[in-house]
C-alpha cells in the first residue's frame, strides 16, 4: 500500500497557496507512472511520485489518494481550499480626511491573518490617484510628512503574499488637502490713530498672521458696499473731509475670508481765522466774533512760531518778506494762506 504525503503537511491551503503530493510505494526496478485520484475519480498519471497543485482554487477541495507502480491504493488525505488567506484590506486614515496644507498624512492598510497562518509575511503597496506610492514594503504604514494641494485625490492600498499569488485591494479614500484658514487679520494705520490732517496722505496696511496660499485683500468702509482697493495696502494720497469713517480689510486664500477690526479714521479740517491789519492793530475774524489782536510778526508766547505738530499749529503769513522768515522757523502755510500787503494768520485746530 502506497503513502500519500502532503509538504508542506497542511490540510487546509489557501486559494493562491501551492502545496505538493507526495506517494512513496515501494521501490520498482523500472520507472512506471502514479496515478492520482480526487474524490474518487481519476485525476491524471504522472512520471514522477509526486503532484503540484499551483495557485491553489475552490474546486481542488476534497479528498485525494494515489496509487504508485507495484502497491495498491494509498491512505486518503483531505484537503480544504480556504477562501481567505487574509481579509480584505481598509486604508485607515491616521488624521482627518481633509488634513490641513503642511501637516503630516499617516495612513495605515488593516488586514487580518488566518488563525492558520499567523506567521506569513504580507506586502503592502500604497497608491494615490493610481500611482504607486510606496511598495512593495512588509510595513503597512505609509506618512506623507508635510502635504500639499497637489496630493488631493483617491488613496488606496493592496496586500499580496510574497509569491503575490494571492492579492487584494482596499477601497478607495478621498483625501482632501485644506488651505490653513485665514486667521490674526490686523490693519496699520499711518497717521497713527488714524487722524489725519485733510490734504496729506492716509496709508492703511492690512496683513495676517497665519494662512497658506494665495491670499487676497480687500477694502472697505463701515456703511459703503464699494470696494476701495484689493491689495494689502491702501492709500489715499490727499484726504478729503468725505474720507472720514470706520475702514477694515477682508482677507481670503479661498476659503472663508477673515475680517480686521475696524479702525477709524479722522480727516482734520483747517478753520480759518482771518486777521485784517486796519492800520493800528489786528482783529480776529472767528463765527462772527471779533477780538483786537496785534500784528503777525508781533505774536505772543502763545503763538510761538514751532514746526506743526498734531493738534493746534499755528499758520501764519504776514506780507512776503514775514512769509520767508516763517517757513525758515519752521511754520507750515496752509495752501490757501493768500499773501499780501497785510497780515493774515490761519490756525489749524485739531478734531
Amino acid at each position: 500500500m502506497a503513502l500519500l504525503t502532503m509538504d508542506p503537511p497542511w490540510s487546509v491551503i489557501f486559494q493562491g497557496e501551492s502545496i505538493t503530493l507526495r506517494c512513496q510505494g515501494p521501490p520498482v526496478h523500472k520507472q512506471q507512472p502514479t496515478a492520482w485520484y480526487h474524490n474518487g475519480k481519476l485525476l491524471e498519471h504522472t512520471e514522477t511520485n509526486t503532484y503540484r497543485i499551483q495557485n491553489a482554487r475552490y474546486k481542488q477541495n476534497g479528498r485525494y489518494e494515489c496509487q504508485s507502480p507495484g502497491s495498491t491504493s494509498s491512505n486518503s488525505v483531505t484537503l480544504s481550499v480556504s477562501y481567505e488567506l487574509f481579509t480584505s484590506p481598509v486604508l485607515n486614515v491616521a488624521s482627518s480626511a481633509e488634513p490641513l496644507e503642511g501637516s503630516p498624512l499617516n495612513l495605515s492598510c488593516i488586514t487580518q491573518l488566518s488563525p492558520y497562518r499567523p506567521h506569513t509575511v504580507l506586502w503592502y503597496l500604497f497608491y494615490g490617484n493610481s500611482t504607486v506610492l510606496q511598495g512593495p514594503v512588509t510595513s503597512s504604514e505609509y506618512q506623507v510628512p508635510a502635504v500639499g494641494l497637489m496630493d488631493t485625490g483617491f488613496y488606496s492600498c493592496a496586500v499580496r503574499t510574497e509569491s503575490s499569488n494571492v492579492q487584494k485591494w482596499s477601497p478607495r479614500v478621498p483625501i482632501t488637502i485644506k488651505r490653513v484658514p485665514i486667521s490674526g487679520v490686523s490693519l496699520e494705520v499711518w497717521p497713527q490713530e488714524g487722524q489725519v490732517m485733510e490734504g496729506h496722505r492716509l496709508v492703511l496696511h492690512c496683513s495676517v498672521a497665519t494662512g497658506t496660499g494665495s491670499i487676497s485683500f480687500s477694502w472697505h468702509r463701515e456703511g459703503s458696499a464699494e470696494v476701495l482697493g484689493r491689495d494689502s495696502r491702501y492709500e489715499i494720497p490727499s484726504t478729503q473731509q468725505s474720507d472720514n469713517g470706520q475702514y477694515y480689510c477682508m482677507a481670503s486664500n479661498g476659503d472663508s475670508p477673515a475680517r480686521s477690526l475696524k479702525v477709524q479714521v479722522t480727516v482734520v479740517g483747517w478753520h480759518h481765522v482771518a486777521v485784517q491789519w486796519p492800520g493800528d492793530g489786528c482783529r480776529f475774524r472767528d463765527g462772527g466774533s471779533s477780538t483786537p489782536y496785534s500784528p503777525c510778526w508781533d505774536l505772543p508766547a502763545s503763538f510761538q512760531l514751532l514746526p506743526p505738530e498734531p493738534g493746534n499749529v499755528l499758520m501764519a503769513a504776514a506780507g512776503r518778506k514775514a512769509e520767508s522768515e516763517l517757513r525758515a522757523a519752521g511754520v507750515s502755510l496752509h495752501p490757501s494762506a493768500a499773501v499780501s500787503e497785510h497780515c493774515c494768520c490761519w490756525q489749524r485746530w485739531g478734531p
